[in-house]
């Protein structure tokens, strides 16, 4: 809740949730300085909003001024969301040295294509068929980029 904004922000991960809390953050005018790009997620999602989450203020106001304040919740689709998890982390678009989401590729490939070959394992990316297969499947994976 942030309530010089009189706003309820209800986050979705992965929906864009990092950019509207800091917005929100902004607009409640408790961020007078600029945040380096690579410090505003941890910064974000720690202390600058830990004050703001409803479990932390709502025995500070009655629930009447949560009735009545703005509420809104962003959300996406999610075939967008598996075809922009697929393109970032898996693909082969991004090419990264030390890519930490090269292993989940690798797994996919392998246990989809039945590649056993380490050394050709080292050349291959999924495809976007065997990423949908290999997600439902899989049912779940315990990195968020995935689910």
């Amino acid at each position: 809740y942030f309530p010089k904004i009189n706003t309820i922000f209800t986050g979705v991960p992965k929906t864009g949730c990092s950019n509207w809390l800091f917005a929100l953050v902004r607009a409640e005018g408790e961020l007078t300085k600029e945040v380096p790009h690579k410090k505003i997620v941890p910064f974000i999602h720690g202390r600058a909003t830990n004050i703001h989450r409803i479990t932390n203020i709502r025995d500070r106001y009655e629930s009447s001024v949560f009735r009545k304040a703005f509420s809104f919740a962003v959300v996406r689709n999610p075939w967008t969301r598996m075809v922009s998890g697929f393109r970032d982390k898996l693909s082969g678009e991004n090419e990264k040295r030390n890519d930490p989401y090269r292993p989940i590729g690798r797994a996919i490939v392998r246990e989809i294509r039945g590649v056993r070959d380490p050394d050709l394992l080292q050349q291959l990316y999924p495809t976007f068929p065997e990423y949908a297969k290999w997600m439902v499947k899989k049912g779940y994976h315990r990195d968020s980029h995935f689910n």
